[in-house]
Order: structure tokens, then sequence, then C-alpha cells
């Protein structure tokens, strides 16, 4: 049986156009605008999406990203792979039916 955290993310499955805000490390803030391309994965074990967005300033980026729940620590993860040459494990729970806070 699929865990209600998965079900949730069932409603991102499939193509998007995105603007995206992002907090830098700094603190200081990036915009940008694209698509996003979201799959479920076999088994029932979460989505992959691939995101290919234009970012002001910076040009070019491109994303690819698993999310999946983990049952024994009863958290949500993003795991991230940048084009900037980044790796990121994002974790977090699921505030309501609508909100999931990563961090």
């Amino acid at each position: 049986m699929k865990p209600k955290e998965l079900e949730r993310m069932g409603r991102l499955v499939g193509d998007w156009i995105v603007d995206l805000t992002g907090k830098m490390p700094d603190g200081t803030s990036v915009r940008g605008k694209g698509a996003l391309k979201a799959t479920e994965l076999s088994l029932d074990r979460g989505i992959r999406t691939e995101m290919r967005l234009e970012i002001d300033g910076l040009g070019p980026y491109h994303e690819d990203d698993l999310w999946s729940f983990d049952q024994w620590e009863k958290k949500m993860h993003l795991y991230s792979v940048t084009s900037s040459g980044a790796v990121h494990d994002h974790s977090g729970s699921w505030k309501d039916d609508r909100t999931l806070a990563l961090h």
C-alpha cells in the first residue's frame, strides 16, 4: 500500500510550466521560468522530476530530482542533482494536504 505522503506527490505527475523563486545560502533570491516534467517511479516508490529553466542573471539551469518517503524516519526526501554541480538531499514533512515543507 502506498503511503499517503507519496499519494500526495502524485498530483505533480505531468508536464508543467513553472515560475521558480529560490533563496540562496547568502540570503539573496533567484528567479526563473521554464518547464518541469514529473513521472512516477516504479513500484510506487515516489516520483522523478526534471526541470529545465532560464534563471535571471544566470542563464540555463537543469535539475534532476528524486522524491520519496522514508517510512522509518517519517520524512519526505528530495534528492537533487543540478547543472551547476550541486547535489542536495532536502528532507521535511507535509504540513497539510497541499503544503510540503523541505529544508
